[in-house]
């Protein structure tokens, strides 16, 4: 019977726990919500947030933040950046989030008085502050990566269309038209536009795709249609000879793929078929010393 009384003691406490915690998540929801049409209608409310922008401007640190994380927004979205990534907008979100996160945590552990509750309280207000740069770091890095891979059926079809006879903004246009919807599409397009406007310099629409895309594939690729055209050499023979650097250079990272991925595999297995030997080892001195 003492145990049945302390189990259903248990079980009363687990479910006053539940149901205060759902309703501190339903509150906690509703204050967001609040929050987020008060911000809305309200200007003194974005004025507040724009003021600590403001003032957080004087400071050498945070200038350097904003201006590295407006250079990889602009990257990210290159024909306009998007209300919610702005540098202001993602820090009003910090402070809202911080204080919702802060208020939460002290009410729980007052109520409960769980020690783990500051902690879990404190990597929260950790990962609110990273989140949404983070999230830039991750769809740009991805944004690269499709770049590169997009890149030779790029080439090729562009390749194709001036060996056919097509002017270089109608290869383009055929090889943008040509390629799926991908993440990295928006800058084919963006160098087609500028290649179609800048006549006079027609090295600037690669220089500014090599400042929007920062990989090893389209540095090479910037660098040698720009050096070519300082050259004189035509379009068709940068890009016979970039794809056969490129081909190259495919090869080498498959092939290195594949020793990185044999290594690995060699690595497993040695400690899978290792540790059992290791033990069946060091069982008898360990019986023996027990």
């Amino acid at each position: 019977m003492g145990n049945l009384n302390i189990s259903n003691e248990t079980g009363y406490h687990i479910a006053l726990i539940c149901a205060v915690l759902f309703f501190l998540i339903l509150a906690v929801n509703n204050i967001l919500k609040q929050l987020q049409i008060r911000r809305e209608k309200s200007p003194s409310h974005s004025l507040m947030f724009s003021s600590l922008h403001e003032n957080l401007l004087q400071y050498k640190w945070y200038q350097n933040h904003v201006k590295d994380l407006e250079e990889k927004v602009w990257r990210l979205y290159p024909l306009g950046v998007p209300e919610e990534y702005t540098a202001e907008h993602i820090l009003n979100n910090q402070v809202q989030n911080t204080f919702m996160i802060l208020g939460a945590t002290i009410a729980i552990y007052v109520v409960f008085r769980i020690f783990i509750v500051p902690l879990v309280g404190f990597g929260l207000v950790i990962y609110a502050l990273v989140m949404k740069e983070s999230e830039i770091n991750k769809r740009l890095k991805a944004k690269e990566a499709d770049f590169d891979i997009r890149l030779p059926q790029f080439q090729n079809s562009l390749l194709m269309g001036l060996n056919a006879g097509a002017s270089l903004s109608k290869a383009m246009e055929l090889a943008i038209t040509s390629m799926l919807d991908c993440p990295s599409k928006q800058e084919f397009e963006l160098l087609w536009t500028q290649t179609k406007t800048s006549t006079s310099d027609q090295a600037f629409p690669y220089l500014e795709l090599a400042k929007r895309i920062k990989t090893k594939d389209c540095d090479q690729f910037t660098n040698q249609i720009i050096n070519g055209l300082k050259n004189g050499t035509s379009m068709s023979q940068i890009l016979e000879e970039n794809s056969k650097v490129m081909l190259e250079n495919m090869k080498n990272r498959i092939k290195e793929k594949n020793e990185k991925n044999s290594t690995s595999a060699t690595v497993y297995t040695t400690a899978f078929v290792l540790m059992p030997l290791i033990v069946v080892l060091l069982a008898p001195l360990i019986m023996t010393s027990m």
